[in-house]
C-alpha cells in the first residue's frame, strides 16, 4: 500500500518538474539580452539574407541604367516586400528606383508607387525616410499626377515608425496637389492594375497608345487589363480586337468605337461565334 502510495508520489513530483522546466524556459525566453543557441543562427542567416537582397537588388538597378522596365521593378518590389528581415541601405535602393524613368508612362508612374508602397508597409525603420518623401513629390512633369500623389500621402499617414517633420511632408502634399490641379497641361491619366503586366502584343500596345482622346484611352485600357485579370488570353483578345477593327461589330458591321468594352460585355458569345468560324474554314 505504501509502496503504490510512493510510485504515485515519484509520478506526481514527475510531472511537477516538467511542468516546473517548461516555465523556466518560457521565463528565460522573454528575458530581454537571452537568446536560445537557434534564434543568433536565424538572426545571421536573416542578415546574410539581406546582404544577398541588397546585392541583387543593387545589381539590378545599376544595370538598368537611368530606365527600368515593368518586369524588373516588380521583382525589386516583391524582393524587398516579401524579406521579413532587414535590408541594408535600403534607402539608397528606394533613391535609385525613384530615380529610374520607364518610356511607358503607365509604369513610369507606377515605379513612384511602388516605392510609396514599399515605404508605407515596411518592416523596419527606413534612414533618413523625410530625404525619400520629399524625393517623390519633387516630381513637376507628368509622373506627379493626383493618383500618385494619393500613395505617397498614404504612405506619409501610415508609415509605421517615429517621422519626424511630418507636418512639413503633409504641407509639400498639399502644395503639389495645387501645383498639379493648378497645371492645366499637366497630364491626369489614370493608370491601374499596378500588379499586372503591359501587353505582350505589339497589335495591342499599338492599339492603345493610339487612341488620341484621353477618357476613351482610359476606358480602353481598364476594359484590356480587366480581361487579363480575369484570365482572358491575350491572344484571344488579340483575335477578336483585329476581327472588329477590320470587319465592325459581329452580325451588324457597325465600326465599334470602344472594341476593348465591346469585347469584355460580349466575350462569350464572340468566342463561339470565332470558334464557330474556325470549324468552317477547318470543314472547307
Amino acid at each position: 500500500m505504501s509502496l503504490e502510495k510512493s510510485n504515485k508520489g515519484i509520478r506526481f513530483n514527475s510531472l511537477n518538474l516538467f511542468i516546473f522546466a517548461i516555465l523556466i524556459l518560457i521565463v528565460f525566453c522573454t528575458i530581454p539580452g537571452c537568446h536560445l543557441m537557434g534564434d543568433s543562427s536565424s538572426e545571421a542567416s536573416y542578415k546574410d539574407k539581406g546582404d544577398e537582397i541588397y546585392q541583387d537588388i543593387l545589381s539590378i538597378l545599376d544595370g538598368a541604367g537611368n530606365k527600368i522596365d515593368y518586369h524588373k521593378l516588380l521583382y525589386v518590389y516583391n524582393e524587398i516586400s516579401d524579406f521579413q528581415g532587414n535590408i541594408p541601405h535600403i534607402d539608397y535602393l528606394l533613391e535609385s528606383l525613384i530615380k529610374k524613368r520607364n518610356e511607358d508612362p503607365r509604369i513610369d508612374q507606377m515605379i513612384l508607387i511602388f516605392a510609396s508602397l514599399l515605404i508605407e508597409n515596411s518592416k523596419h525603420p527606413i534612414p533618413e525616410v523625410q530625404r525619400l518623401f520629399v524625393l517623390l513629390l519633387e516630381k513637376d512633369d507628368n509622373r506627379l499626377t493626383e493618383w500618385v500623389i494619393s500613395f505617397v500621402a498614404s504612405a506619409i499617414g501610415n508609415y509605421p515608425f517615429d517621422m519626424p517633420d511630418g507636418d512639413k511632408l503633409a504641407d509639400l502634399v498639399e502644395e503639389r496637389l495645387d501645383f498639379v490641379a493648378s497645371n492645366k497641361s499637366h497630364s491626369q491619366e489614370y493608370f491601374g492594375f499596378h500588379f499586372l503586366p503591359p501587353p505582350d502584343s505589339e497589335y495591342i500596345k499599338s492599339y492603345l497608345k493610339g487612341i488620341k482622346e484621353q477618357r476613351n484611352r482610359e476606358i480602353e485600357r481598364i476594359f484590356y487589363y480587366s480581361m487579363i485579370a480575369n484570365n482572358v488570353p491575350e491572344s484571344q483578345i488579340e483575335t477578336i480586337l483585329r476581327q472588329i477593327q477590320s470587319n465592325g461589330i459581329p452580325e451588324t458591321g457597325e465600326t465599334c468605337p470602344l472594341p476593348m468594352k465591346y469585347i469584355f460585355n460580349n466575350i462569350n458569345k464572340l468566342n463561339i461565334q470565332i470558334n464557330s468560324k474556325d470549324k468552317i474554314k477547318e470543314a472547307d
